[in-house]
């Protein structure tokens, strides 16, 4: 018998956002169910990106069946996304954060939400359709498939369009492989508001089935007014804290920032300027005590060699600071409690209602269908 040669191959990782049993995996969600990961995932970006204009978020969550369509979109009113980060996004190779190495209570910060939404349409049988990322004066029809052995093929195109404020952000996937309905359109939208009181929420649907699985019937419109005027938060644009590391995350954070000044043109930091980006350290006078611990290290790349300098550094900055507030949730439970919920529904007919219900953080009702989610810090992280 002839003996077989082996060919030893080489396939690309870029292939495991575009397999439903690796989005599975990485979303921690069955496919039928990736139509929800769709809208919290796009609704804490857009969360984040008010946020960090510091505007009060307004995010609008929409869901349309068209034939056998499930078209799922959702906007806000942020600085919008740059071209430059949509064309990063598409390497599939990398993650793509702002977030990703600053230790801070905020929403996720992984950096592949988008990857995993661009690769869902493909992995359910619906990649001829394309991402429709609007923002900047610049619609980016993106559609990106993977062949068997998991090659990808990118195809990017980029038009005008209306929207010069804010991101929206569309996504068809097969309506046969999702179990969405009007219920879960309004869970999704009830629980944004909930845990984001200071957020205008608007929930938008047509042609969704209804609760029990019976035909589409009127359209849907619920608008989730803020409840907390002058509501405080950390937001992603304020200082992280050097209490929220530890030595590892310190010294990834700054090695990235080498990396990123030799590979990528930014600047490497002079030490004093990566201090004063620390809560507690902002002024001069305290990023010089500080870096007078550390006479020979003028910027961030004389860190090379010197590793366990940025533990000491880690420490040094922990003793000039003071640790965070360790409740900051607090006061909004004050302003939310016993407020109610204004919502206006417009229905098929053109008329419009307006129902009120009590519903806070503590001690009122809430939607039945909440206890599938878990929540830390400002937003929603898991699902039960």
């Amino acid at each position: 018998m002839r003996k077989l040669e082996r060919t030893t191959f080489e396939t690309s990782r870029e292939a495991e956002y575009f397999d439903k049993a690796s989005l599975s995996k990485q979303t921690g969600q069955v496919p039928s169910r990736f139509s929800e990961v769709v809208i919290k995932e796009l609704a804490d970006n857009a969360l984040d990106a008010a946020e960090y204009a510091r505007v009060a978020p307004e995010v609008e969550i929409t869901a349309q069946e068209k034939g056998s369509a499930l078209i799922l979109s959702v906007a806000d009113n942020g600085p919008g996304i740059p071209p430059k980060t949509v064309q990063k996004m598409l390497n599939f190779n990398t993650r793509t954060s702002d977030k990703a190495l600053y230790r801070s209570p905020t929403r996720g910060a992984q950096g592949n939400a988008l990857k995993t939404i661009v690769g869902m349409p493909h992995a359910l049988g619906s990649g001829k359709n394309p991402v429709l990322i609007d923002s900047q004066g610049a619609r980016h029809l993106i559609k990106v498939v993977a062949d068997p052995v998991g090659e990808l093929t990118k195809e990017r195109t980029i038009e005008r369009c209306q929207r010069t404020t804010g991101t929206r952000v569309t996504v068809v996937l097969p309506e046969a492989t999702q179990y969405f309905t009007k219920a879960e359109l309004l869970h999704w939208g009830r629980a944004v508001a909930v845990f984001n009181p200071h957020a205008f929420v608007k929930v938008a649907g047509s042609g969704l089935d209804n609760y029990h699985g019976e035909s589409a019937g009127r359209d849907l419109a619920v608008f989730y007014k803020p409840l907390a005027e002058g509501f405080a938060k950390y937001t992603p644009g304020e200082p992280t804290s050097a209490h929220w590391y530890d030595e590892e995350a310190l010294k990834t954070l700054v090695f990235s920032h080498i990396r990123h000044a030799r590979a990528e043109g930014g600047e490497d930091l002079p030490l004093g300027k990566f201090v004063r980006q620390f809560k507690g350290l902002s002024s001069t006078a305290k990023a010089r005590e500080v870096c007078s611990h550390f006479p020979e290290i003028d910027r961030l790349s004389d860190f090379e060699g010197r590793g366990h300098g940025v533990a000491l550094l880690l420490y040094w900055m922990k003793q000039y600071s003071k640790p965070p507030p360790t409740r900051p949730w607090a006061a909004s439970e004050k302003t939310t409690s016993g407020r109610v919920w204004r919502t206006s529904t417009a229905t098929s007919r053109g008329t419009a209602t307006s129902t009120s219900r009590a519903t806070c953080l503590r001690g009122c009702p809430t939607p039945s269908s909440l206890p599938r989610l878990t929540w830390t810090s400002w937003g929603i992280s898991s699902w039960g």
